[in-house]
């Protein structure tokens, strides 16, 4: 999740409404928290390095943030050990 994206959820231009805001995530369904969930990058780069992590390569967004089509791709994070 980025501002980008946050806008484009915001005009209905997306796969999933990720809408419910948990401050570093947000779900699609407070009913099904668990069936979709956007991280803000930073958030999980700021996990990631607790544990020793960091990115491989920039990550590569997948369809669900670009088109309302179904099914969507999710995006793509590589992390290896710093």
């Amino acid at each position: 999740m980025d501002d980008t994206v946050a806008a484009s959820i915001a005009r209905g231009e997306t796969a999933f409404g990720f809408t419910h805001d948990h401050g570093d995530y947000y779900v699609h369904s407070e009913e099904e928290p668990t069936y979709a969930i956007a991280y803000r990058l930073d958030g999980l780069l700021s996990v990631a390095s607790r544990h020793g992590l960091r990115m491989h390569r920039d990550p590569r967004p997948g369809t669900w943030g670009v088109s309302p089509r179904r099914p969507a791709s999710m995006d793509l994070l590589v992390l290896e050990s710093a």
